[in-house]
């Protein structure tokens, strides 16, 4: 073994963990980048289509590339229920990996929030119910 790929420990240096390129790239978008993601993370669960969106992405993220080639291919037809701008943005960032991981987390954050406000007016409606039976 030769000494160039031994690597030494630096005295008094931590070692240093790696970082997640999903979060360096949630880092680095813009605002309207920021805002594009939360509106995809939006129509998803007011569509309650969040289990689907999930699968796709999932199963899209080793060919994220040829993804987004493939929504430029179907621009034509999907263009129609999209804004232009946002697709095309949305086309752009899908070329990253990381986007993938960062679009992943955002929808399934708006689902925890969906799912918790939901549990928290069921629970108010509970508790009406039972004010308005004691009452009786």
């Amino acid at each position: 073994m030769s000494m160039d790929r031994v690597s030494w420990p630096i005295p008094g240096n931590a070692p240093v963990e790696p970082r997640d390129p999903a979060d360096a790239l949630a880092e680095a978008l813009s605002e309207e980048d920021r805002k594009l993601v939360d509106w995809v993370a939006d129509q998803a669960v007011s569509r309650r289509l969040t289990a689907p969106v999930i699968f796709l992405l999932e199963s899209s993220k080793p060919l994220n590339y040829v993804s987004s080639q493939l929504l430029v291919f179907l621009s034509p037809m999907l263009g129609t229920f999209i804004p232009k701008v946002k697709y095309d943005r949305l086309v752009e960032l899908l070329e990253k990996r990381a986007f993938i991981e960062v679009l992943l987390r955002a929808v399934e954050s708006r689902e925890d929030e969906f799912l918790a406000d939901r549990r928290a007016k069921k629970e108010a409606a509970r508790a009406a119910r039972r004010a308005g039976r004691a009452a009786k």
